[in-house]
C-alpha cells in the first residue's frame, strides 16, 4: 500500500433499530436495521502497478438488515 499524505479523517453517523423475540424456550429470533451515512470514507483504489493507495470518497450512505434464529 502507498501512502496518501492528503488523506483526510472520516466521519460517520448511524443509526440502527432492532427487536427480538423467544417464540419458544430454545428459539430466539432477532431482528435489525441500519443507516449509516459517511463523509471522506478512506477507500483503496488499485494504480496501474496494482498498488493499492488510500483516497477519501466524499459521501457514502449504507442501508442493511440483519434477520437472525438461533436455536
Amino acid at each position: 500500500m502507498l501512502p496518501n499524505p492528503e488523506l483526510r479523517p472520516e466521519s460517520s453517523w448511524t443509526a440502527e433499530i432492532g427487536a427480538s423475540s423467544n417464540p419458544t424456550p430454545t428459539l430466539q429470533i432477532q431482528l435489525a436495521h441500519f443507516h449509516s451515512w459517511g463523509n471522506d470514507r478512506i477507500i483503496l483504489v488499485q494504480n496501474a502497478q496494482r498498488l493499492a493507495i488510500p483516497i477519501n470518497f466524499s459521501q457514502t450512505r449504507s442501508i442493511g438488515a440483519e434477520f437472525y434464529l438461533l436455536n
